[in-house]
């Protein structure tokens, strides 16, 4: 049984407003939508700090510069790929094809991360 609300209203007349016991009778207070997004940019913040030390060469400050090396072995490779297919002629149908530079410096495996986050800090700077 309600405590706190009186027993004698009419049987007709309609609730107008729901009874809050958690705040003592007290109106709730609106939620603060500035405080909840300051609070979300901290957690994305965090969060970003955290893959940046798990994964610098895509999170780190250093991206950019290992993102444009990247651009330019990609250039390099094509290059000496074309020079071998003019000299030596086109890949024989059933060979291997060569590894992409993509997949080399980006797919890499969890057994490999932790010596490429020494090459990447030892290259690139924490």
């Amino acid at each position: 049984m309600l405590l706190n609300r009186r027993l004698n209203r009419l049987l007709a007349r309609p609730l107008d407003r729901l009874l809050n016991h958690r705040l003592g009778g007290r109106p709730g207070r609106p939620p603060n939508d500035l405080a909840q997004a300051c609070t979300l940019i901290g957690k994305y913040i965090s969060l970003r700090r955290k893959m940046a030390r798990a994964e610098p060469h895509l999170f780190g400050p250093h991206t950019g510069a290992y993102y444009r090396d990247t651009l330019k072995l990609e250039a390099e490779q094509k290059e000496m790929h074309a020079a071998l297919e003019k000299v030596y002629g086109p890949a024989p149908p059933g060979s291997p094809r060569p590894v992409s530079v993509w997949s080399d410096r980006y797919d890499i495996p969890p057994e490999r991360m932790k010596i490429h986050r020494k090459w990447f800090r030892e290259n690139y700077g924490d």
